[in-house]
């Protein structure tokens, strides 16, 4: 598993951040309070840390017009986030330190646009077929083990008798539902202050250019994702 963001919402329960406040308000009949089980940084320094994630990977921009309570300052001079603005990414950074969770926060140069995020996106894409890459070599190196010992365990049982070559599992390969639409599970806000009703779906395939992720965290989305989390996606 791996996981990454472009200039994330991160404490999005916290009361400097309107962006939470009117989203969880909206979805949520408990409001903010009740948006803080889905919170990054309260999760993660209440749950946290969570070694299968690895490192967490976030980019945000140094001049994102979000970070300091809606102006266009940018980030303090010290490079935090002055203490307010609308995503936070110093209160997950503290709260990985906390519990030694592995994140790479990484400043860069840039806004709040998807021009920025285009500008580091492979990056991202690259960061995540690494991890599936290192994944499988390790299932295959797993599937190998076993094959070997189940041989050697009959060769044991059978003395003289040739055991069959073990059958090693073959690459990565494109599931059978591979550009067609899928049918899957969805929660959807089917009305304001409701709970989320568990729905059945249909998916299109992606687009060129499209890079379908889950996003299980209440984070700000500037690419095409099915969102099971209540805050805004943004898709272009």
């Amino acid at each position: 598993m791996s996981v990454s963001a472009f200039a994330p919402i991160c404490n999005p329960s916290s009361p400097a951040c309107g962006w939470g406040a009117k989203a969880f308000g909206a979805y949520l009949a408990g409001g903010a309070t009740e948006g803080a089980a889905h919170d990054a940084s309260l999760l993660l320094r209440s749950k946290g840390p969570f070694p299968s994630l690895g490192e967490v990977l976030v980019d945000q921009g140094k001049q994102d017009e979000f970070l300091s309570d809606g102006e266009l300052a940018g980030p303090a001079t010290d490079g935090s986030d002055g203490g307010g603005g609308q995503l936070r990414p110093g209160s997950l950074e503290d709260a990985a330190a906390s519990v030694g969770q592995p994140l790479a926060l990484r400043w860069r140069e840039g806004d709040h646009s998807y021009y920025t995020i285009s500008t580091y996106i492979g990056e991202h894409i690259e960061y995540h077929a690494a991890r599936l890459r290192a994944a499988d070599k390790q299932r295959r190196a797993a599937a190998a083990a076993a094959a070997a010992a189940a041989a050697t365990a009959a060769t044991a049982a059978a003395p003289g008798r040739v055991a069959a070559a073990p059958r090693l599992p073959s690459a990565v390969e494109p599931a059978a539902t591979a550009g067609k639409p899928i049918t899957c599970k969805a929660a959807v806000a089917l009305a304001p202050k409701q709970p989320l009703s568990i729905e059945e779906i249909t998916v299109d395939p992606p687009q060129a250019c499209y890079t379908p992720l889950p996003c299980y965290t209440p984070l700000h989305c500037h690419i095409p994702l099915p969102c099971y989390s209540p805050l805004q996606c943004y898709i272009p």
